[in-house]
């Protein structure tokens, strides 16, 4: 066969291809900006900006700028608990108001569904049949694109959406509400890390973060966990009220296990919403990626070019 009659045959060929492959549907792919595995040592999660890891299948979340194995910084928000508080008005303003009904997430039996799309990867955490009839679940949410969602917007592929979602809780009595402990820090400490209350400026009105700064590179900010002032409370899907969500800050909390020492310790504050209902509140984390000294999308660039220029060097050589 001469060249025309190979030249021909391939265009009939690729003609037949793109004809054949109109008429499939089309079916809705997974992303391929977001990777997410699941293993033994918990849930992976990676874009070309951040790696996330739900450790022990429980809302314990580390995470990382970039998509290697590991880093010299690793970021961690461990949501450690649950429990009510008592005393005289709906704000937690110490430590031993906490009472009544707990439950520790670690060590409790956590379902685990992942659920990939052509935009985002989502990853649900469910505790359920707890002894007060109430279900816990916290929803992981990673896009491909920013978001813009009612007073706040998520970054795509820098940002984890997290929806905290607490169904069907009964209150003991005279309970004035409950608090999630967050258990914030460094886990690494191979640089100075200072971790501090996000101003007015960077939250803005409707939230509040948490902020990681690298010391030694000028106290750049590097990371962060916000989370919304505010919580919806709805009535099976119907939204019947909008509550405030506090914030009550400590450094050691040795009555309570787990927390290293010299964590700072948030706990989000949840006043009594009545029984039966259910709530949602969106906290985030994320990184920063431009803090790095050269920005991940420039060395994927600059990596692509050295291949190229590679490419190239191996070409002429061969002739």
């Amino acid at each position: 066969m001469n060249i025309q009659k190979k030249v021909s045959v391939l265009g009939g060929l690729l003609t037949f291809a793109i004809l054949v492959s109109a008429l499939v549907p089309t079916v809705s792919a997974k992303t391929n900006k977001i990777h997410v595995s699941h293993g033994s040592e918990g849930i992976l999660v990676q874009t070309e900006y951040l790696t996330l890891k739900i450790l022990d299948n429980s809302p314990n979340f580390i995470w990382w700028l970039g998509n290697q194995s590991s880093a010299d910084e690793i970021y961690q928000v461990n949501f450690h608990l649950i429990q009510e508080f008592f005393g005289s008005d709906s704000i937690l303003d110490n430590i031993t108001e906490l009472g009544g009904i707990a439950y520790i997430f670690k060590g409790n039996q956590w379902s685990v569904d992942i659920v990939e799309s052509d935009a985002a990867v989502q990853v649900t955490l469910t505790l359920a049949g707890l002894s007060n009839g109430a279900m816990i679940q916290f929803i992981i949410t990673v896009f491909e694109e920013d978001q813009t969602l009612p007073n706040t917007e998520i970054k795509g592929l820098s940002e984890v959406k997290i929806d905290i979602i607490v169904d069907n809780w009964h209150f003991s009595k005279d309970a004035k509400g409950y608090a999630i402990q967050t258990i914030i820090s460094e886990m690494q400490h191979k640089h100075q890390m200072r971790i501090r209350n996000g101003t007015q400026t960077e939250n803005g009105n409707h939230h509040r973060t948490m902020q990681f700064e690298n010391i030694e590179h000028g106290t750049k900010k590097v990371a962060y966990y916000k989370w919304a002032t505010f919580a919806n409370v709805y009535s099976n899907d119907t939204l019947i009220d909008t509550i405030d969500v506090g914030t009550f800050y400590s450094i050691d909390i040795p009555r309570i296990p787990g927390p290293a020492s010299g964590s700072p310790n948030v706990f989000l504050t949840y006043p009594n919403y009545g029984n039966g209902y259910k709530l949602v509140h969106d906290p985030s984390v994320g990184v920063y990626p431009n803090s790095l000294s050269i920005p991940l999308s420039t060395i994927a660039i600059l990596g692509g070019l050295v291949m190229i220029v590679t490419k190239t060097v191996i070409i002429k050589k061969r002739k």
